[in-house]
């Protein structure tokens, strides 16, 4: 009860949060359920207006290019959910949002992660292994992830990240 007086004191977590919780816990449904296209799009629109209201806030930048690149293969599988899909990512808007994020503050490896995927997903991929190796680059070895057996916290983004420019590399062999 506290914590939720906290935040329903301010205009910012409480825009913030609600965003997120959207996204985290309602985005599925928005997708797998004929007519969650509408709130799918609110959700998206609420994120735009939070970079707009707070433009110095570099965390909205990355919440709103997650909505707006949430790409995976959640949607239905039918007509409606192809076309919705279609319709509702911009990804090219989420690479904006995440390139703004970084502006703030380059030394992100979440949000260099979520671009790497980004780029990946738009077949940009000499970007998006420059992206994996700043995730790489910006990683604390020494403070939170090394690697099994010694200061390991999960396998979260470091190894995600390696395994995705294995893959881009892999992809512009082939390309020539």
């Amino acid at each position: 009860d506290e914590q939720m007086e906290i935040i329903r004191r301010s205009e910012l977590l409480e825009k913030m949060l609600d965003c997120e919780y959207r996204y985290q816990y309602k985005l599925l449904g928005y997708l797998m359920n004929a007519g969650g296209e509408e709130d799918y799009r609110k959700l998206e629109q609420d994120a735009i207006k939070f970079t707009e209201d707070y433009p110095l806030l570099s965390t909205g930048y990355y919440l709103a290019g997650r909505i707006c690149g949430h790409y995976v293969r959640e949607f239905r599988n039918d007509e409606a959910g192809r076309k919705a899909q279609e319709e509702l990512i911009d990804l090219d808007k989420a690479i904006e949002m995440y390139k703004k994020c970084l502006s703030f503050e380059d030394d992100q490896p979440a949000v260099w992660y979520s671009l790497a995927l980004t780029l990946d997903h738009k077949e940009r991929y000499e970007e998006a292994l420059e992206a994996c190796n700043k995730v790489m680059d910006h990683m604390y070895y020494d403070s939170w992830y090394t690697d099994w057996g010694q200061d390991y916290h999960g396998w979260g983004i470091f190894g995600h990240a390696k395994n995705l420019a294995s893959d881009l590399k892999r992809k512009l062999a082939q390309a020539g």
